[in-house]
């Protein structure tokens, strides 16, 4: 049980950099340059990937696996969650005309859970000896 609840937590710190990553380039994009709230959640969203995904291979799942293979699954993954993130800012803000700022926080919040049982079941199979 040990070893999960450790990998949860380096899941969560590699997360939260990432989020946190998306979170500010999303704010700065939409409050400094003006873009549109899904054009800036998406353009965020697409720079905290590389981060993520290195974060994840190194530091969370210590996969040994083929690095093309991982990041093409992991791609395919991103799509969706890309999907995801360009679609929440649309329901919360011309929908439910929620503050720009719920979408970016919708997303932070949502999209970590599927990722994770994605990427430990299909992406980062192979693990690293310690």
């Amino acid at each position: 049980m040990k070893p999960l609840i450790l990998k949860i937590i380096r899941f969560g710190i590699v997360g939260a950099v990432a989020a946190l990553t998306y979170a500010i380039l999303a704010y700065v994009f939409m409050w400094v340059f003006e873009f549109d709230e899904v054009f800036a959640s998406a353009l965020a969203y697409l720079i905290a990937i590389p981060v993520s995904f290195f974060g994840q291979k190194y530091i969370t799942f210590t996969s040994n696996g083929a690095i093309k293979t991982e990041a093409m699954k992991f791609l395919v993954l991103q799509f969706f969650c890309l999907v995801a993130a360009t679609l929440i800012p649309i329901v919360t803000t011309d929908i439910f005309a929620l503050h720009p700022n719920f979408s970016i926080l919708a997303v932070c919040i949502l999209i970590p859970p599927i990722s994770y049982g994605v990427m430990s079941w299909m992406i980062f199979a192979e693990k690293a000896k310690l």
